[in-house]
């Protein structure tokens, strides 16, 4: 039956391929921009790290440049700012948002929760990204909660509305996130729902035995970027991209290309986080990609969708995610409006997605 579905899958994205129908696009989304408060922890980390003059151009345009070292973010959390992205994602055919998941009611999923309350929730899809621990507990603890999130009249399918759902690596061991997916999909069947489609962020094609030790459906990678170089080019960044479509492609697996808009950790080594991110060199150095222009993300999202579209086999789902919608402080460049960019990527990929 296995062998049977994945057969299936791939004619019908080789039937996708050649009438000329265009790969679903996503954006992952990191959401620490639009909490509540400064007080809940993660927004005032995210203040600090794009605070410094030389990073306030890279904060989302809802910041507030209060003085020479101070972004205010009061005017991000709000309906009107998510209503207005919505539209400029839908009318730049990005198809959904991956979000990152902490929980419905967590302080990050705020922007989520604007985007189920806007009245153009429907132009722009949705979907979750999980670690495997928060998955496994979830599956454990609220299942029919995640299946009443994986069958939102606006949650993103793929191969006839099966949910899509990306799940990112941690030291979880495989068996037990093997147990947690079976545990989702016998749910969904007892419910009457459909299939849902299961995505592996790897850092490596094999990472943790892959599909055959989980009973996952893809692989693909939440960020692509190598041994962070000094200074490298985002020419550089993109064919280290590019290549890793290649590699989990021959790995065998059926996969979900990500194109990377940037990776510019700097504001984050400059006031470092709680959390671990790319450090200073032993001598001081600086380690990042720097930015590329917005006709060069536009190409290269390009080339990611028509590199989906022209290998079906290895792409059954017909579908790729984009690193990032608003990872400012982390990727530098990303789709989502700047204070100094504004629109400008946003707007130039749309026209590559034409």
């Amino acid at each position: 039956m296995l062998l049977a579905g994945l057969a299936s899958a791939a004619l019908a994205g080789r039937a996708c391929a050649n009438s000329g129908a265009r790969p679903t696009i996503g954006a992952i989304r990191w959401d620490a921009w639009y909490t509540q408060s400064a007080t809940d922890g993660i927004r005032s980390v995210v203040q600090n790290t794009l605070s410094p003059t030389r990073w306030q151009g890279r904060a989302p345009s809802c910041a507030v440049v209060d003085a020479p070292d101070a972004i205010s973010l009061d005017k991000c959390g709000v309906q009107s700012r998510i209503d207005i992205e919505i539209v400029k994602a839908h009318t730049a055919r990005i198809d959904y948002w991956a979000y990152c998941w902490f929980g419905a009611d967590h302080p990050m999923q705020r922007a989520w929760r604007l985007h189920q309350s806007s009245p153009n929730k429907t132009l722009v899809k949705w979907c979750c990204i999980f670690s495997y621990e928060p998955f496994v507990r979830q599956v454990t603890c609220a299942l029919p909660e995640l299946v009443g999130l994986l069958t939102a009249p606006n949650y993103q399918t793929v191969l006839d509305g099966r949910p899509l759902l990306f799940m990112l690596t941690d030291d979880t061991k495989p068996s037990v996130l093997s147990d947690a997916i079976r545990g989702l999909r016998r749910e969904c069947q007892r419910s009457g729902r459909k299939n849902p489609y299961v995505v592996l962020m790897l850092w490596s094609p094999l990472q943790g035995g892959g599909l055959a030790a989980t009973g996952a459906d893809a692989v693909s990678a939440y960020a692509t970027m190598g041994e962070v170089p000094i200074a490298g080019s985002y020419t550089e960044l993109v064919t280290i991209a590019e290549a890793y479509w290649k590699v989990l492609a021959d790995s065998g697996q059926a996969i979900v290309p990500t194109a990377m808009t940037g990776w510019d950790t700097r504001p984050r080594q400059e006031t470092p986080t709680p959390w671990p991110t790319t450090g200073l060199g032993p001598s001081g150095e600086e380690h990042y990609y720097l930015l590329g222009s917005a006709h060069q993300v536009a190409a290269h999202v390009h080339n990611m969708s028509a590199w989906i579209r022209t290998h079906p086999q290895s792409c059954p789902a017909q579908t790729g995610i984009i690193y990032s919608w608003d990872e400012h402080d982390e990727g530098g460049s990303v789709l989502n409006s700047t204070i100094v960019g504004g629109d400008s990527i946003l707007d130039a990929v749309g026209q590559a997605l034409k």
